[in-house]
């Protein structure tokens, strides 16, 4: 008997005791979580690599970001720092306030930091995907 307290005295300090066990519910979603941050970070760095078709949209602030441009990316609608050429952002702003564009554009690799402190992507935009 005093074998078997020690055995499980000893298991449960080495890890393999069901005090230690993680909840197959918490390993569920640490499991999801490092595949959702590989998957993300491969698609953030092929879209770095290439050039890509992105929905674009104009947006007049309802708060206090400075952000008006917002991009679908990665199936969702996000704010955005637009870099582009003033008459580019000119259309951009006629036509994405109506309905969303597409334009042929960049991530980069950096975050533009706002005044409140959240980080926005980049996106570089090289032309309307109607000027090809």
């Amino acid at each position: 008997m005093r074998r078997a307290s020690t055995i499980a005295l000893v298991c449960m300090i080495a890890g393999w005791g069901c005090a230690s066990q993680t909840p197959p519910e918490v390993a569920a979603v640490k499991r999801a979580e490092r595949q959702f941050r590989v998957a993300y970070a491969k698609a953030i760095t092929q879209s770095q690599s290439e050039i890509n078709v992105v929905q674009l949209r104009y947006r007049a602030n309802d708060c206090e970001l400075e952000l008006p441009h917002e991009a679908y990316i990665f199936g969702v609608w996000q704010r955005v720092q637009v870099i582009a050429s003033p008459e580019l952002l000119e259309k951009i702003k006629e036509q994405g306030a109506e309905a969303s564009i597409e334009v042929l554009a960049k991530l980069s690799n950096s975050l533009y930091t706002a005044k409140s402190g959240q980080s926005f992507s980049i996106l570089h935009v090289e032309r309307l995907s109607s000027q090809i």
